[in-house]
């Protein structure tokens, strides 16, 4: 019993969030989808390149997509599996049998076909995790998934969204005003995320015990160096940065972290802005999301403001108080296109 499925190109502003529409026709257990794919995200130029294969790379110009059928029911056993490759046709087949199905769609996956062999069941797939090394910012491992009846008649929304969170340092500036240093500046400025998950699963629904951490309390080159994007995680700002605010809009990417609390294996990820100030280094470590929220959330892109007040710490793990470092913080959805309606 076959399905067919339409994928359509989205257009208009970088999106980070893709639309799937699941309808069925009355043709036995044909299933018409509609997917619309995101478009690439936007990666912010960086000091640091390095590029590594992965382990099944899509032909360029093309996405991957993985959609699995599942049993709804306490067993949750698998129903069928199938890999597609979108290039911008409109046609792409997958099957079924007819029932209540759970019904789970990757995106972008660095995994061959061959890795899902051994997964014969929903508690088996929760089990995968996808590694941040292997990530791409400019297509980024997505997930949804939703429960269905694959027959006659039905039809049921789902929407993928990335398994990254975005932290945006959108603008720095320097305020020494009554220091003794006032009229410094601060130069050689890099930026970077530490702290952060290495591996995350794309069905979970907790992100509070990261099983590997990337620039584990400080700035590790060996971990920058095993990565396919190093720049999701480091930054430089290009000259000194003073009194005059810098806009810089810049992006940086890593898995969700939702530990409630902090402890030895489930640190807080943080912003980390370093920087010189007469010719000592000084660090601002900064906690995302922690006062009164819950941390950083997949999907979600968290803006940052940012005034340096004095001095900071001289260790990358401790955060600064706000009268170090002043930080507005604004919790934005990722940019979505507008919706494209398609006549059958």
């Amino acid at each position: 019993m076959g399905r067919n499925s339409h994928i359509l190109p989205t257009t208009g502003a970088p999106a980070e969030k893709a639309v799937a529409y699941l309808s069925s026709i009355n043709i036995g257990c044909r299933i018409l989808w509609t997917i619309l794919v995101p478009a690439l995200l936007c990666c912010c130029t960086m000091s640091i390149e390095k590029e590594a294969p992965r382990k099944a790379e899509a032909p360029p110009g093309k996405a991957s997509l993985d959609v699995f059928f599942f049993n709804a029911d306490s067993l949750g056993r698998l129903d069928s599996y199938q890999r597609m490759i979108w290039d911008g046709a409109l046609d792409i087949g997958a099957v079924s049998t007819r029932g209540p199905r759970r019904i789970c769609v990757m995106a972008n996956s660095s995994d061959d076909r061959y890795t899902w062999a051994q997964i014969n069941s929903y508690e088996g797939l929760q089990q995968i995790n996808t590694s941040l090394c292997e990530e791409n910012p400019q297509m980024p491992v997505m997930s949804s998934e939703c429960i269905s009846s694959t027959g006659e008649d039905s039809s049921q929304e789902m929407r993928l969204s990335p398994l990254l969170a975005r932290v945006r340092l959108s603008s720095i500036s320097c305020d020494f005003h009554s220091r003794p240093y006032e009229g410094s500046m601060l130069e050689d400025v890099k930026v970077y995320l530490t702290n952060v998950s290495g591996r995350c699963s794309p069905f979970s629904q907790h992100y509070d015990s990261p099983s590997e951490i990337l620039n584990k309390g400080r700035l590790r080159a060996e971990d920058l160096a095993g990565m396919r994007a190093p720049g999701m995680l480091y930054k430089e700002i290009e000259g000194p940065v003073g009194e005059n605010v810098r806009y810089t809009d810049l992006d940086l990417y890593c898995y969700p972290n939702t530990a409630p609390s902090e402890g030895i294996g489930t640190p807080f990820t943080r912003l980390v802005i370093e920087g010189r100030i007469d010719g000592r280094t000084w660090y601002y470590p900064l906690d995302i999301n922690r006062d009164g929220g819950c941390g950083l959330e997949r999907g979600h892109c968290y803006s940052l403001d940012v005034t340096i007040c004095r001095k900071g710490s001289r260790d990358p793990d401790t955060p600064v108080r706000s009268a170090t470092a002043q930080v507005s913080l604004e919790i934005l959805p990722w940019e979505q296109k507008p919706e494209k309606t398609i006549s059958y």
